[in-house]
């Protein structure tokens, strides 16, 4: 029997759930794993329907979170230069980079503009975009060089 007073509506759903919650955890859980597939494609269509109903909070919302993954990123590979370091000494992140071995095939640059080689076409391709075990891959087909003794690898004699 529904209650006129909200409140005590909501006082008895609290006691009723406290009550059987065992049982209500069982039942849903049932349920969810009868109707997978279908609570998937209600969580889609509730979030489809939000990015067009508000793109300009997505497109911050998604800014926010290319800029926090990019800020992490690029501190790990600060550090990850810095341990390393160049043959000739230098350990100041700012001076490293990584230098793509001859033997491997490169998928993209790390660091810097990070350009993206593919069929012989170059797109600007944000670090910040990229999976992570991507970036881990790529980081273990380099070394880690400062710019001149970089230069001096590429520059004929």
């Amino acid at each position: 029997m529904p209650y006129k007073d909200p409140k005590a509506g909501a006082a008895y759903r609290q006691s009723y759930n406290k009550k059987n919650r065992a049982r209500l955890r069982n039942y849903h859980r049932k349920y969810r794993g009868k109707n997978k597939n279908r609570i998937r494609a209600l969580a889609a269509l509730r979030q489809r329907k939000y990015r067009q109903a508000h793109p300009e909070q997505v497109r911050a919302m998604n800014n926010r979170i290319r800029r926090n993954r990019r800020t992490k990123y690029r501190t790990w590979l600060s550090d990850y230069k810095a341990q390393r370091g160049c043959k000739c000494g230098e350990k100041d992140p700012r001076c490293l980079l990584f230098h793509h071995t001859g033997e491997s095939k490169k998928g993209f640059t790390i660091g810097g503009q990070g350009y993206y080689t593919d069929n012989s076409k170059y797109a600007r391709v944000d670090i910040a975009n990229r999976a992570w075990t991507d970036i881990l891959a790529e980081i273990r087909k380099c070394i880690v060089m400062c710019a001149n003794c970089h230069l001096k690898l590429h520059s004929p004699k």
